[in-house]
């Protein structure tokens, strides 16, 4: 598996779906390349977002710069039409991963197992299987 897939697949784990409806009520419904509606959680579909937090910031290198996103709040497809949500929610989009990833999203160690651990939602997952991790820090 190529490191983006690999990638891909981490950070569709960790937000569970399109992370557009859950930090916006407003955002209105998910949907697929061709404008067809899909489910908020549709892994076929999602897509990741690459958020930059500087300019500049080229690099596809973390899990934790990026989030999911259905290709209707990522590129506009559907009724919206070539509205990216996800381009005008930047802010709130650095606040999530903020929340969910450790400092600045970064990978930490596990100061028993020095396995790669990474802060998600109130505990510390494993970064290679997203469950929780075998020793409490």
């Amino acid at each position: 598996m190529t490191p983006l897939r690999e990638m891909r697949y981490r950070v569709i784990a960790r937000d569970g779906g399109c992370v557009a409806p859950l930090l916006d009520p407003e955002a209105g419904p998910c949907y697929d390349q061709w404008g067809a509606p899909v489910p908020a959680t549709s892994w076929p579909e999602l897509e990741i977002d690459h958020v930059r937090w500087r300019p500049g910031m080229q690099k596809h290198k973390y899990a934790a710069d990026h989030v999911a996103m259905c290709p209707g709040h990522h590129r506009g497809t559907g009724p919206n039409a070539g509205a990216q949500w996800a381009t005008g929610h930047r802010p709130q989009l650095r606040a999530y991963l903020e929340q969910v990833c450790t400092p600045r999203g970064r990978v930490d160690a596990c100061e028993r197992c020095q396995a790669e651990v990474v802060w998600h939602r109130g505990q510390w997952l494993d970064t290679d299987t997203w469950e929780p991790h075998a020793h409490a820090r």
